[in-house]
């Protein structure tokens, strides 16, 4: 309960009329209940703490149904604070609680009977049972609020662990490449096959391993698609094999490995695309600091020697002209003049995973890893990624790609590795995806026929009855054989169950995207717009542009990259001002965001529901967070995800979350 104190004085109020608290209430509460209304106004005239305020105003508008949902009463309450603040002055009366000249009372007053007075009055009104029934709520809240507080410092504290396990993996594949390059120098080009027999894969976001008893060959000139549903392990195996944890990779084998994500440190974020994309060549990076070594003083005849052995080798790689392949290798990839100039820090997420896989192309290792190198592409780019991939230079080398792209996997394929999450297994065949994925339901189709045989004839011989031939000797005979035949039958479909959980297929997850609701007229209209960015000498990107949406439009912005697809979409969604026009949106229109690049929406040190939970925070109930639950589970994001910090999510569970 709550008890207000007030000097006993005969001094007059330092401000006039109703108090900033009770004129809001009286306001944006007409109609609710006269006691709760009296009650409310006093806690708004307190001290505590705003948030604890909010969240006790929240409970009172629910329990006495002056509001019918949540959001309504979230609603509410924020125009009620939202009142409060531009009124310019403090909830409760601060002069009111200035001390006046003291007098003496004509008789002693007891604060417990005061107190019993107005219990008498809250029990008569009815409201006892309801403060009683609110406080409780308020105290369940507070316990949840604290307990999300422990689940987001252990969420930050998981994904620091998993941030510095993947540095100590990237300073691992850096400090290999540089062995691997330095000892190929030594005993020349590894020419051989990559295996990794009967290994495991652990889950790095806990609980069992992703691939139990796995095993794969790879040979050069062959590029395999590593295929599986999301979640499934495919990006964890290609780290594992990129910092050699799995499989037997020999020392002098050189490893380039491009992942969804880009690391860069201080001094790298400095550098141009160009920069970057050379650097990315450890040969020529080695003999040049060897050059520069031997060229210093005066050097000896056996210096001069060995830097003319180095110079030779720096005209064979082509040294000299590495920035001038490294700029076409940029522009095939997509990359303006403009984009090539600014630094590794002023590009987007996108454009960084473009200019790693230039950098992994140039570089020209024995074995490539790309994991869904398609994502950042234009269509010009991924039809050029497809012709290099079958150009003769990866002939003499190993690829492995993680792509969603059925086209892109079938025309660059040339094998094919899946993994099946339902079994933990990886099985290799030949073929590109559309090849095994044929075969696969043809190996499906087949073990099921085989079952239902196997399962027929066994019934049949367990069935036999000995008495229908007389239980002669002769019968006793036959029924002993017809019980072995199908002990015999249900050791060879115990195999075929063992071989068809290999071929058992992931279910595949929800995803239901549910309408808001009807909007009539337009959602936004796009009148003779005009945009360019805020430097002197830059151009228009487009304008004249005339565009309407409204509830049925369905549009696919189409062209080359830096023409300003993306920057539209900004201006609709009012991240960006029109340089000219204007652009008006629909105030009941709700417009959302899905970027290309998971890391510039999601905030990976929170887990998803964490991250639901700042975005939609509700009235903070276990209600409204069940509410979340159930929805990241309708968009596939389930129970045992929903927990971990996104930065230990898949990239395709990643894009679910943003969905």
């Amino acid at each position: 309960h709550r008890t207000r104190c007030t000097h006993i004085g005969n001094h007059e109020p330092a401000m006039s009329g109703e108090s900033a608290a009770r004129a809001a209430c009286g306001q944006l509460l007409s109609g609710l209940d006269e006691d709760i209304l009296e009650y409310i106004i006093s806690m708004l005239e307190g001290d505590e703490e705003r948030e604890e305020m909010q969240e006790a105003v929240t409970a009172f508008l629910l329990s006495c149904e002056h509001c019918a949902t949540e959001e309504d009463a979230v609603t509410k309450c924020t125009e009620l604070f939202a009142a409060l603040g531009s009124s310019g002055a403090p909830a409760h009366d601060s002069a009111a609680d200035e001390v006046g000249p003291m007098r003496l009372l004509d008789a002693s007053i007891s604060l417990a009977d005061t107190d019993a007075a107005l219990f008498r009055k809250v029990d008569d009104s009815g409201l006892g049972g309801r403060l009683v029934d609110i406080n409780e709520a308020l105290s369940e809240r507070k316990k949840r609020k604290a307990q999300r507080e422990e689940e987001r410092k252990s969420t930050k504290q998981h994904y620091e662990r998993i941030q510095q396990q993947r540095a100590e993996e990237e300073a691992a594949l850096q400090a290999a490449l540089n062995q691997s390059v330095t000892l190929r120098r030594q005993l020349g080009a590894y020419t051989g096959v990559v295996e990794a027999k009967d290994f495991s894969l652990p889950n790095p976001g806990g609980g069992r391993d992703l691939l139990e008893s796995a095993g794969f060959t790879l040979l050069r000139g062959r590029v395999y698609g590593l295929i599986g549903r999301n979640g499934k392990g495919k990006s964890t195996l290609l780290r594992g094999i990129a910092s050699r944890t799995v499989g037997d990779i020999p020392p002098e084998l050189t490893v380039h490995y491009v992942s969804q994500e880009v690391r860069l440190d201080e001094e790298t974020l400095s550098w141009t695309p160009v920069q970057y994309v050379v650097h990315a060549d450890v040969e020529r990076r080695l003999l040049m600091a060897d050059a520069e070594e031997l060229s210093k003083g005066e050097p000896s005849t056996e210096q001069a020697t060995k830097l003319s052995e180095v110079q030779s080798q720096l005209e064979a790689i082509e040294a000299s002209t590495a920035a001038d392949r490294a700029q076409t290798l940029l522009t095939n990839l997509g990359f303006s003049a403009e984009l090539r100039g600014r630094t590794m820090s002023a590009l987007s997420g996108g454009w960084k995973v473009r200019t790693a896989l230039a950098a992994a192309i140039f570089a020209k290792p024995d074995l490539l890893l790309l994991d869904e190198p398609t994502n950042h592409l234009s269509i010009g780019a991924v039809l050029w990624l497809a012709r290099e991939l079958t150009t003769e230079t990866w002939q003499q080398r190993m690829v492995v790609i993680v792509s969603h792209d059925r086209v892109f996997l079938d025309e660059v394929s040339t094998d094919s590795l899946h993994i099946s999450g339902a079994a933990r297994k990886l099985t290799q065949s030949r073929g590109n995806y559309s090849s095994w994925h044929k075969r696969r339901e043809q190996q499906q189709l087949t073990h099921q026929r085989e079952m239902a045989t196997k399962t027929r004839e066994i019934k049949d011989l367990r069935d036999f009855n000995p008495a229908t031939l007389g239980s002669t000797p002769k019968a006793m005979k036959i029924y002993k054989t017809k019980q072995k035949q199908a002990e015999k039958l249900e050791e060879e479909a115990a195999g075929l169950r063992e071989e068809a959980a290999a071929l058992q297929e992931d279910a595949e997850l929800p995803l239901s995207l549910k309408a808001g609701g009807e909007l009539s007229g337009m959602a936004v209209q796009i009148k003779g717009v005009g945009f360019k960015y805020p430097a002197t000498d830059s151009k228009m990107l487009f304008r004249d542009v005339e565009m309407g949406i409204d509830g049925k439009t369905r549009i696919v912005l189409l062209g080359e990259n830096g023409n300003g697809k993306t920057t539209l979409v900004k201006l609709i969604i009012g991240e960006l001002e029109a340089t000219d026009g204007e652009i008006i949106r629909s105030g009941g229109a709700r417009i959302a965001l899905v970027n290309q690049h998971h890391a510039d929406q999601i905030d990976l040190t929170l887990s998803p529901l964490q991250f639901m939970l700042e975005k939609f925070p509700g009235d903070g109930s276990y209600t409204h967070e069940q509410l979340l639950r159930s929805h990241l589970h309708s968009c596939g994001v389930l129970s045992e995800l929903q927990s971990l910090p996104s930065s230990a999510l898949s990239g395709g569970q990643r894009s679910r979350v943003s969905l």
